[in-house]
């Protein structure tokens, strides 16, 4: 056959082999293949041996199939009849890195392998990779991971990380020691001793850095008659910052007998108790068991620094 140049040869009527492309006319004629052809021809190619090609496939979550990604160091041993005995015992000793292929499903190491597993060898012991605490090398536990990976615990105690986020310094912060509410029981005292029955004991607080806010209403119906002098609100959330800084905030007594005057509370510093004091025209004196009776309500709000 004369010379011809490529683009001038006839299309193939059937698939290529081999050794069929040719171009020149020294044997079995010359003839040229289609692109499809060719794409078809790779295609089979590559499923009948993937390895080949160095390309690792999708799996049916369209991501690398991994097992065609071994881990740098590891050396493939082949497959692993999971039902006879342990890949030592059928493959001789084995180095760490070594893995299988699990293709005979059965119970083995006192694992259930599956087929489609992978068993892996790490220096001393035989492991299925089935989870991410596998990975990390054979550790077996997460708690050891999170030791290798230097991942911590989520909480308020030593080396733990609470649940705040990062700020814009880049810092972990304790969420807690900035914002906390929640509620408290207020108690009443009479000269510093307590008693009685109570009819209201309501309390809240919201703290925010070293600044906290409470508020409260309690009313001891039944004090006991040997309660005498100065009346305090007890039981507060924090106590209060300095020892002799006074906190001043509102109080208000519903019910109270013989006051001239407006009703303030204070809180001293080193101190949880809210102090009752009135306010009258002739000066400032505590308020006292005289002037509380069964039905009085006591109603306070004040902000102060903790300690």
């Amino acid at each position: 056959m004369a010379n011809k140049r490529v683009k001038d040869l006839p299309n193939a009527n059937t698939l290529a082999d081999a050794d069929e492309l040719i171009i020149d006319s020294s044997s079995a004629g010359t003839r040229r293949i289609s692109y499809s052809e060719l794409k078809t021809e790779v295609a089979g190619d590559y499923v009948a041996a993937p390895s080949t090609y160095k390309v690792a496939p999708l799996n049916s979550s369209n991501k690398i199939d991994a097992t065609y990604l071994p881990t740098t160091g590891d050396t493939a041993k082949g497959s692993w009849n999971a039902s006879t005995n342990t890949p030592t015992l059928a493959n001789g000793t084995g180095a760490a890195g070594d893995y299988y292929d699990v293709t005979t499903a059965g119970v083995s190491l006192g694992i259930s392998f599956s087929v489609g597993d992978v068993v892996k060898y790490d220096g001393a012991n035989w492991f299925k990779i089935d989870s991410v605490a596998n990975i990390f090398d054979g550790i077996s536990t997460v708690d050891q991971v999170k030791t290798l990976a230097q991942v911590p615990d989520i909480g308020l105690q030593a080396n733990m990380v609470p649940l705040c986020g990062m700020l814009n310094s880049g810092a972990w912060v304790d969420w807690d020691s900035h914002f906390s509410q929640g509620t408290w029981v207020p108690t009443v005292s009479f000269g510093g001793a307590s008693s009685g029955t109570y009819n209201i004991q309501e309390g809240g607080y919201q703290k925010t850095g070293q600044l906290v806010h409470v508020w409260c209403q309690v009313n001891n119906t039944t004090k006991h008659a040997s309660n005498t002098g100065s009346v305090t609100v007890d039981g507060l959330p924090y106590t209060a910052a300095g020892s002799n800084v006074p906190y001043v905030g509102s109080a208000a007594l519903h019910n109270a007998a013989s006051l001239s005057g407006q009703t303030v509370t204070l809180i001293a510093g080193g101190t949880n108790s809210a102090m009752i004091f009135d306010s009258g025209v002739n000066g400032t004196s505590a308020v006292t068991d005289v002037n509380y009776n069964s039905s009085t309500i006591i109603r306070i709000s004040i902000t102060y620094k903790i300690a």
